[in-house]
């Protein structure tokens, strides 16, 4: 039996899935998606399992499923799937271990993953904000710009503080952001503005629905 998956992703096809489930109906798809995502957390499944899931003994997703050698199931794209997106994680995590060892100056590879690993875990962010780290240092390299030891932590206090006042998607989409424009740092001032924004569209919106109902009014007036 395999492993419990922790990676939290896996590669998905569109034209791949839509051609494999042509003849199958909503409600067999939608049990279908199930099916995969149970198989991709949890590993080969009891047949017992499965049937919870797909329901009925006539399904057509049963005609994609393969037994391994301990009388479990599988649908063996997904294995492949699987196994595709952790190679590529292996190949990124030893690209970046490379790309660290000179990106803080004076700080060794095993120390800036260790640090940037511990201020995702001990904050309870997501892997993506730790992968939208790693791109900004990666990025940071490219440019021929490194940086020191106090000012990879102000990196990181800035980014936890940005969050505590926002949100970590704001956080992950504004770095983004600033690798796309070009920027020699991240514009965290960005997220004061786009919360300026999103209020003056909500005054906007509120205004626009309070002229609607003294609108209505006068109409019932009259």
């Amino acid at each position: 039996m395999r492993e419990e998956n922790k990676d939290p992703a896996m590669l998905f096809y569109p034209s791949d899935f839509l051609v494999e489930t042509m003849l199958f109906d909503d409600d067999t798809i939608g049990k279908y998606i199930k099916l995969i995502c149970f198989l991709h957390q949890k590993g080969h499944l009891l047949y017992d399992d499965i049937l919870t899931i797909v329901k009925e003994e006539k399904s057509p997703i049963l005609k994609l499923l393969e037994k391994d050698e301990n009388d479990l199931y599988y649908i063996p794209k997904i294995d492949v799937e699987i196994a595709r997106r952790k190679a590529y994680s292996e190949s990124r995590k030893n690209n970046r271990k490379k790309i660290c060892k000179s990106c803080v100056e004076d700080m060794g590879t095993g120390t800036v993953t260790e640090t940037i690993n511990n201020f995702i875990s001990n904050n309870n962010y997501s892997n993506n904000l730790l992968e939208t780290i790693n791109r900004w240092l990666e990025y940071k390299l490219e440019r021929k710009e490194i940086y020191k030891q106090q000012g990879f932590k102000s990196l990181l206090t800035q980014i936890k503080n940005s969050i505590n006042s926002f949100s970590e998607e704001q956080v992950i989409n504004v770095i983004e952001t600033s690798m796309a424009s070009n920027y020699k740092g991240i514009i965290f001032d960005n997220l004061k503005g786009n919360q300026q924004r999103n209020s003056t569209y909500k005054t906007n919106f509120e205004r626009s629905q309070e002229a609607l109902e003294e609108a209505r009014k006068e109409y019932q007036n009259d």
